[in-house]
C-alpha cells in the first residue's frame, strides 16, 4: 500500500483487529514515514474478555520497533490495549516506551491493564503533559 509515501498525514486512528506480522510492520512504516503526525489513536484487538491477540502459533506480534525509531512530532496519544487478566506479562506489551517522544506529548490517554508497564516506564521520562487520562490500568 502507498500510505507510507503520504508525508502530510497529521492524524491517524487505527483499530487493529488482528496482528499479522506483515501488517504490523507496514503500520510501523506508515507511522515513521509521517513526519507531520501529531495525533495517534490506537486500539489493539478486542474480544469479549477485553483485548487479546489471535495468535497463529507464531507468538504475539508487535510493531517490530527498533532502537532509535521514534514518533518525534506526536503531540496526542490515545492508546488502548486491554488483555484478559492473567496475561499481563511484559512480553505481551507490543510497543516499547522508546517509540514515543514523551517530552513532546501534550495529551495522553492510556486505557487497559496492559498499560501498567508503560505507566511504570514514565518515571524515567520528561513529561510536559497538559492532559492525562488513565482508565482501567490497574
Amino acid at each position: 500500500m502507498g500510505l507510507a509515501g503520504c508525508s502530510n498525514i497529521h492524524s491517524i486512528k487505527v483499530e487493529i483487529g488482528y496482528e499479522h506480522p506483515v501488517a504490523m510492520r507496514w503500520l510501523k512504516d506508515v507511522l515513521l514515514a509521517s513526519p507531520r503526525l501529531e495525533i495517534l489513536h490506537m486500539t489493539l484487538p478486542r474480544t469479549s474478555h477485553g483485548i487479546s491477540f489471535r495468535c497463529d502459533g507464531l507468538g504475539v506480534y508487535n510493531l517490530c520497533v527498533q532502537p532509535g525509531e521514534t514518533l518525534s512530532s506526536l503531540k496526542e496519544l490515545v492508546y488502548e490495549a486491554r488483555a484478559p487478566y492473567g496475561r499481563l506479562d511484559s512480553d505481551s506489551f507490543s510497543i516499547p516506551a522508546s517509540f514515543f517522544n514523551w517530552s513532546k506529548l501534550r495529551h495522553l490517554e492510556l486505557r487497559g491493564p496492559r498499560m501498567f508497564h508503560l505507566i511504570k516506564s514514565l518515571d524515567d521520562q520528561i513529561l510536559n503533559l497538559q492532559t492525562l487520562k488513565l482508565e482501567f490500568c490497574c
